[in-house]
């Protein structure tokens, strides 16, 4: 007689086909699990108060949801995957627009200017993004 209240695991003994499957199938879901939830920790990053959510394409201050264009979102994204590291507005353009920069197109600075304003504590010093002079940027997040 099957007693309902058993999990199938144990209704089958370890040698049937029914507990290999169920053993198998327990594993791949684990596995699985494991792999969103790691997934999921890399896809938040913490910056000083700042909180950069990749799977939501949001980005937090203070817990407050501050809204973005999407290139501001995706310049972030591009100086967040380079903290510590100076970037060009040559890699910079090359990496966002699929061209070189001129030298001439401001449109880089205009969207660093922004995301300080929205970002930075104190927009005349910042202290996430900075400006490597004759370099290009540097995220110390």
């Amino acid at each position: 007689e099957i007693n309902p209240q058993l999990p199938l695991c144990q209704l089958a003994s370890p040698q049937s086909q029914l507990y290999l499957l169920i053993q198998s199938s327990y594993k791949a879901n684990v596995a699985t699990l494991l792999n969103q939830k790691e997934k999921t920790q890399h896809e938040i990053q913490h910056f000083q108060d700042i909180k950069l959510n990749r799977h939501r394409r949001e980005v937090h201050k203070n817990d407050q949801l501050i809204d973005l264009s999407t290139p501001e979102y995706e310049l972030l994204i591009l100086l967040a995957g380079h903290s510590g590291e100076v970037i060009s507005r040559d890699d910079i353009f090359m990496e966002l627009k699929g061209v070189e920069y001129d030298g001439q197109n401001r449109q880089i600075d205009i969207h660093i200017s922004s995301l300080r304003a929205k970002l930075e504590l104190d927009q005349s010093n910042p202290s996430l993004i900075k400006t490597v002079r004759s370099k290009g940027y540097l995220f110390t997040g």
